[in-house]
C-alpha cells in the first residue's frame, strides 16, 4: 500500500477526508487534461480561491471520466494541506504524466472564465 498516493492510502484506510467544494458563483480559470495528445477534461479553480474540481469532455467519453479520479485525488490533497484551489490547480500542471489520467503540462496557459455553467458548456464541445 506505500507505493499508492497519500490521498489513496487514506482512502483505503477508511479515514475521513475534509471535503473540497466542487460548486461555486465564482469566476474559475481552467487547464485541459489531455491522454495521448486528446483534450478529455479541464482541472479548474475558482479565483476567489476555495473550490476547485474536474469537468470531464463529454466527446472524450469514458476517457475524460476515468482521467477524473486522479486530478480529484491531487485537489483533494492539496486541499487537506490548506493550499488554496489556484494554487492547487497551479501544482497540479506541474504533475507528472499518468497513463490513465493525462498531462497537463506547466507550460498549458491558464484560461478564465465567468463561471462553472460556462466551462460545463465547453466541455460539452
Amino acid at each position: 500500500m506505500s507505493s499508492l498516493p497519500r490521498g489513496m492510502r487514506a482512502l483505503l484506510r477508511g479515514r475521513p477526508r475534509r471535503l473540497l467544494p466542487q460548486e461555486t458563483a465564482a469566476p474559475v480559470r481552467y487547464l485541459p487534461v489531455t491522454v495521448q495528445g486528446a483534450v478529455v477534461g479541464y482541472l479548474w479553480a475558482s479565483l476567489d480561491g476555495l473550490a476547485a474540481g474536474y469537468v470531464n469532455r463529454e466527446p472524450a467519453g469514458v476517457a475524460g471520466e476515468v482521467a477524473a479520479g486522479l486530478w480529484k485525488m491531487r485537489l483533494c490533497d492539496a486541499h487537506r494541506e490548506g493550499v488554496p484551489s489556484l494554487e492547487a490547480l497551479r501544482r497540479c500542471a506541474l504533475a507528472p504524466q499518468d497513463r490513465l489520467s493525462g498531462i497537463i503540462g506547466g507550460d498549458a496557459p491558464e484560461r478564465k472564465l465567468p463561471g462553472l455553467r460556462a466551462l460545463r458548456g465547453l466541455a460539452r464541445q
